[in-house]
């Protein structure tokens, strides 16, 4: 046997001539494995004229023979990639597998216009097209609502599933950017990605009940009944409906990183945590600041120890009287920093 050897093979009872060589051109693959001379996997059974028989659909397998052969896909339909993407799954053509997803990643959009021109007069009408993928599986019926109505309280953008199809017959959300976080920016791609970016957010917010702030690689994880113990807080009144004051939340969450959001550059200056002091630094001087810190923005040194503390003496108490009773001074700016506590 040698990698030149001619295979004959029986798919679904339509016959194929090609070579071993051509069969392991993905060596990882089943095929691969299954033709190599040196692997311990069995070829398939033999029919009665002696060819490899595989109980697969012939057609599809045409496809992936040539495939295989020239590294070219021909072009195809998007229910002809998905059937094609079972077989590609079944024999593990990782490479293959590769190239369906991101022909069906370019075929898989969301469509949306804008009645407005650049600077925001009306009358001029524009479209864009973008990939599924931009809003990973945030709910169809989220976008209208966020997009097309323009709703900015978190769980009012979940809630009203009754218009979840688009606002007109052809599917087009028609988008508003009146958001203030949207005030600077006039191209139609650039306010759905930076809204596809605000949905994805709040989605695995609603999907885990969980929120979770990053700050230099300080993690803190924290369930939305213990987010909204202060009804005055940033982070309640936006959950809660009683504000749209969603671009302040959004710089808390992201601490400020614009690129967490892309194409944002306008967040207001704020406050945040820093944590490039340590616990002796700050013990020895409460108001010590380190020299990386812009002074223009409000920062707060801290730890993650502080932090931990702060968030779950926030977790024990009923509301934010109590807490007032049990925390510092400083672990009260910790969880006002964070959005967590009303301004005093």
């Amino acid at each position: 046997m040698s990698y030149n050897d001619i295979i004959q093979l029986n798919v679904g009872g339509k016959r194929f001539t090609t070579t071993r060589q051509t069969l392991m051109r993905e060596p990882n693959s089943v095929l691969g494995r299954m033709f190599d001379i040196d692997s311990p996997l069995a070829p398939a059974a033999i029919d009665k004229d002696g060819a490899y028989f595989m109980d697969r659909d012939p057609k599809k397998f045409e496809t992936i023979l040539n495939y295989l052969r020239e590294k070219n896909l021909p072009k195809l339909n998007k229910d002809e990639l998905y059937n094609l993407s079972v077989e590609a799954s079944y024999f593990q053509l990782t490479e293959l597998e590769a190239e369906i997803n991101a022909r069906l990643d370019n075929l898989e959009v969301y469509k949306f216009k804008y009645e407005f021109d650049e600077e925001g007069n009306p009358g001029t009408t524009q479209y864009v097209t973008v990939k599924k993928s931009l809003f990973d599986d945030v709910p169809y019926y989220a976008m209208v609502n966020y997009l097309g109505k323009g709703i900015c309280i978190i769980k009012d953008i979940f809630k009203d599933k009754s218009d979840f199809l688009a606002l007109d017959e052809n599917e087009i959300i028609t988008v508003k950017s009146d958001n203030i976080l949207l005030k600077n920016i006039h191209k139609l791609d650039e306010i759905v990605r930076i809204q596809a970016g605000i949905l994805t957010i709040i989605w695995k917010m609603m999907k885990t009940e969980q929120v979770t702030y990053n700050y230099d690689g300080h993690i803190f994880s924290f369930n939305i009944e213990t987010a909204c113990k202060d009804p005055e807080s940033y982070f309640s009144k936006l959950w809660n409906g009683d504000s749209t004051n969603l671009h302040k939340f959004l710089f808390l969450y992201t601490n400020g990183n614009p690129g967490k959001l892309p194409g944002i550059t306008g967040f207001p200056k704020t406050q945040f945590l820093c944590f490039e002091l340590n616990e002796d630094s700050l013990s020895a001087n409460p108001n010590a600041r380190c020299n990386g810190c812009d002074p223009n923005f409000c920062t707060l040194h801290t730890t993650e120890t502080r932090v931990l503390n702060a968030l779950s003496k926030l977790k024990t108490v009923y509301d934010a009287n109590e807490l007032c009773q049990i925390c510092t001074y400083h672990e009260m700016n910790i969880l006002t920093y964070m959005g967590l506590i009303g301004p005093s």
